[in-house]
């Protein structure tokens, strides 16, 4: 039992760390999501007034007749509503990647997600050259960072489901080293069941004997004092005899 139990033990330990380890990532991936959600909404708040900006700046352009100008604000509010939108989307996208519990819904949010990432990259190139987008394009890139594959949220998940993975395949292996303690647990159970039974075989037989080594032990004890007693109450009569019948000569 011992190699058994040793084992179940070392197996243990290994679920624990993996468990503690996956623990962690998604720990780690929640924290994550959560500052998010706070740069989401800073980048609208941030980007609110940019747009009211060109919007102003378009109809002043339209105005003075510089359609050049109002069609190069125009293309500035596409890029920047497109950061706001994809941004959003990708925040969604690495919150739907958290929360999913298959290799196929991880793989689908991950496509979904890369795409979002390229556009908002693309979009962001085209703010490089407008300062007073600095702010937004800070808090853009910082959203970029989590959708990073080989960086941000999409690769902690991937650390995660493969800690998921080996918790599952040492769970198996734990029910597979706990059955076969049980079976060798029966297993000397019935050895001990048995040992037992032959021992009180053995016993029963052993008390039988004492019985009746004790009852022919009392049966010689008997004879034997029949036969004390004979042989002395003999050799006392005997002895009484030849007095008497010396004494009977003598007279």
């Amino acid at each position: 039992l011992l190699p058994l139990a040793a084992s179940i033990n070392g197996n243990l330990a290994r679920i624990d760390l993996a468990a503690g380890k996956r623990f962690t990532l998604a720990e780690a991936m929640r924290a994550d999501v959560e500052e998010l959600r706070w740069v989401q909404a800073d980048l609208i708040e941030e980007a609110d007034p940019l747009v009211d900006d060109i919007r102003f700046n378009i109809e002043a352009e339209t105005r003075n007749g510089r359609s050049a100008a109002a069609l190069g604000e125009q293309r500035r509010s596409e890029a920047l509503l497109t950061v706001v939108s994809q941004a959003n989307l990708a925040t969604g996208l690495i919150a739907r990647l958290v929360s999913s519990a298959t290799a196929e819904e991880v793989q689908e949010a991950n496509a979904f997600l890369g795409d979002s990432a390229d556009e908002l990259a693309a979009r962001l190139a085209t703010l490089e050259g407008w300062p007073d987008s600095l702010t937004v394009r800070q808090l853009a890139r910082r959203i970029l960072q989590q959708s990073d594959p080989a960086t941000g949220t999409p690769n902690r998940k991937r650390s995660e489901m493969r800690e998921a993975e080996r918790l599952g395949e040492l769970a198996k292996e734990n029910g597979r080293l706990v059955a076969a303690l049980g079976q060798r647990i029966e297993a000397e159970v019935v050895a001990i069941e048995a040992s037992a039974g032959a021992a009180a075989q053995r016993a029963a037989a052993a008390i039988d004997l004492g019985r009746k080594l004790l009852a022919a032990i009392a049966v010689l004890a008997v004879v034997l004092a029949i036969v004390i007693g004979v042989l002395y109450v003999r050799r006392r009569l005997r002895r009484r005899i030849d007095q008497l019948a010396r004494a009977a000569t003598a007279i």
